[in-house]
């Protein structure tokens, strides 16, 4: 293994609210521009639009006429509209997934208008070519938008529609954006055939939706003497699914017992034994090992072990997976170019926290691609949501939801007070501001929806669901990687629903970067027995009590996935008033005589 320099601790990124974003329904995150009249932005982004279609689609293919090598460094600004200049440069390193399809321009634009942008392409088009508008942000692509092909002409004259000319050369890729980008380049995702590993609790059965090619319930552990102990459990797939159990050897009880092992010699050689014994024994298609806590000091012996084991497995034509940690800046006990040689598969495991998983997951992806072959590497998916207080935890996704949908009454005061006419104030507890707590809402820097919940109780809550999954999916493609690993693929969890993005992923070799748009996240609340609720949206509700009676109140909260409903019951008391009564009046007596 090579050995790699100290790195010093690298200065925390910005926030990335704070970077200009364009918007758009397939864009990473979102720049809030100013309220202003729409006229002018109508007016102005047109006029941007038709300087930008004929300078970008001409003036740029100008530059680039000298090939198609990607090769130009002109390191020239060009005024492409009022306000907005473009300057070619070279191509920025990319990712084993992703290959150049224009060249890279870097842009300085004095006002954020929404604008539609080509780029000449460089490549041959084919029919099943994957492209995509990227951003590199924070020193990391990001795809921003969707790209139409088409002809320059026909872009020139008619704009960014759709076109029956979308394959051959002199193609230029055109994309509309909220505001003009900091950067931009056209890249292609480098088609592949994606592997899917499903992790499944001991005796769970696979969810409806799951179309993995390899299942590995988790049901062995290791034990003090070398022995592997746990029963097989039974899995109904296809016969073209393969069958790796996961010996597991992370918890608290199992760490110590792998360490022992993996420092003695003979308990190491009696391990490798006994788990060659167990896969020919059970006819598995293969073993994963998810040892990923073993002590640094340790990483000769580990390295050993693997070596063995891979030889033994070899021997009868079985597999080899580890599920092991991200690298880091830490010492560890992996040797991953060993690792990377000797195993078929490295499932990364994810860091629990959605800020430092972003903050420190694509650099750990990126180190490990340079030791490990990326067909190797499966990026494992936790479809729990997370709960961060000191630390970090997984949470069911319903168990979120409950926790969101509570609602209270909080006027008036005294619940005697609440009789026929009365105006009651109803919270969403977990949600509302007044609370101390934070509606839900898309957090740009987690890639994921969120709310807080305040007072004594304050925490963080992050869904992990369809849009979530997506941008981690996102690196799986940029990366190049062999697939994903869900850590709990079973029909019986708490846990969201996120096959539908992954089988998107593997059907089609490309992920949709979606995220739920604010009107999709705001709660509403009804009263199916009665009383006005006025706008009945938002995270607190006026209610006009009706007759007296007990009223079902209900909050209903969304992730941008499905929606989910928490009821609480209104006793509406009799007034104290006494009825009121007609008063009699009489008029003025009739004179006598």
């Amino acid at each position: 293994m090579r050995d790699k320099p100290p790195r010093e601790e690298p200065p925390r990124r910005p926030l990335r609210r704070d970077l200009p974003r364009p918007e758009g329904p397939f864009e990473r995150l979102l720049k809030q521009r100013p309220e202003r009249d729409p006229a002018p932005i109508i007016i102005g982004g047109t006029i941007a639009f038709l300087a930008i279609v004929i300078v970008l689609v001409f003036v740029f293919s100008s530059l680039l006429s000298g090939g198609d090598d990607n090769s130009s460094d002109s390191g020239q600004t060009i005024q492409v509209a009022d306000g907005v200049s473009g300057r070619l440069i070279a191509m920025p390193g990319l990712p084993p997934g992703l290959a150049a399809a224009s060249q890279y321009i870097e842009f300085e634009a004095e006002e954020a208008i929404p604008v539609t942008i080509a780029l000449p392409l460089t490549i041959n088009v084919s029919s099943d070519a994957v492209l995509g508008f990227y951003s590199l942000l924070d020193g990391r692509w990001e795809r921003i938008a969707e790209s139409q092909v088409m002809p320059s002409q026909e872009f020139a004259s008619q704009g960014c529609l759709s076109s029956e000319t979308t394959t051959g050369r002199g193609l230029v890729s055109c994309g509309n954006f909220a505001a003009v980008p900091v950067n931009l380049a056209v890249l292609q995702v480098l088609a592949q055939t994606y592997t899917v590993a499903a992790s499944l609790p001991s005796g769970a059965t696979l969810h409806a939706d799951a179309r993995p090619n390899i299942v590995s319930p988790r049901d062995f552990s290791p034990a003090p003497d070398g022995s592997v102990v746990g029963n097989a459990s039974t899995v109904n797939t296809s016969d073209s699914v393969q069958h790796m159990p996961t010996i597991v050897g992370s918890s608290v009880d199992t760490a110590g017992i792998v360490d022992d092992i993996l420092a003695d010699e003979t308990l190491r050689a009696v391990h490798v034994q006994e788990i060659v014994a167990l896969v020919e024994d059970e006819g598995f298609d293969g073993i994963d090992l998810e040892y990923s806590a073993v002590d640094a000091d340790l990483n000769g012996q580990f390295t050993a072990f693997v070596s063995s084991l891979t030889d033994a497995l070899g021997q009868s034509g079985h597999r080899l997976s580890l599920t092991l940690p991200p690298p880091s800046d830490q010492r560890s006990a992996y040797d991953w170019e060993q690792l990377g040689v000797l195993a078929d598969y490295i499932k990364v495991l994810p860091i629990a926290d959605p800020i430092s998983y972003w903050d420190n997951m694509p650099d750990g992806i990126a180190r490990l691609t340079e030791d490990v072959p990326p067909q190797k590497i499966l990026l494992v998916i936790n479809p729990f949501s997370i709960e961060t207080r000191e630390v970090a935890r997984a949470i069911g996704y319903q168990s979120a939801m409950v926790l969101a949908s509570r609602a209270v009454v909080r006027e008036p005061d005294n619940p005697d007070e609440i009789v026929p006419g009365a105006t009651v104030l109803i919270v969403a507890e977990s949600l509302d501001e007044d609370e101390g707590a934070s509606p839900m809402a898309w957090d740009e820097n987690a890639a994921a929806v969120a709310f807080t919940i305040g007072g004594t109780d304050r925490r963080r809550i992050y869904f992990e669901n369809s849009y979530s999954v997506g941008f981690k999916l996102e690196l799986v493609q940029a990366y190049g990687l062999g697939g994903v690993a869900v850590s709990d693929a079973s029909a019986e969890s708490d846990v969201a629903n996120v096959w539908g993005r992954i089988n998107e992923l593997v059907i089609t070799s490309t992920v949709s970067l979606n995220r739920p748009s604010e009107t999709m996240l705001m709660p509403l609340w009804q009263a199916p027995g009665g009383g006005d609720l006025g706008a009945a949206s938002g995270t607190n509700a006026t209610w006009i009590a009706p007759s007296n009676g007990t009223y079902p109140i209900i909050l209903i909260v969304s992730d941008g996935d499905r929606r989910f409903g928490q009821e609480i019951s209104v006793v509406v008391n009799e007034s104290d008033d006494p009825d009121a009564s007609p008063l009699e009046t009489f008029g003025p007596g009739t004179p006598t005589a």
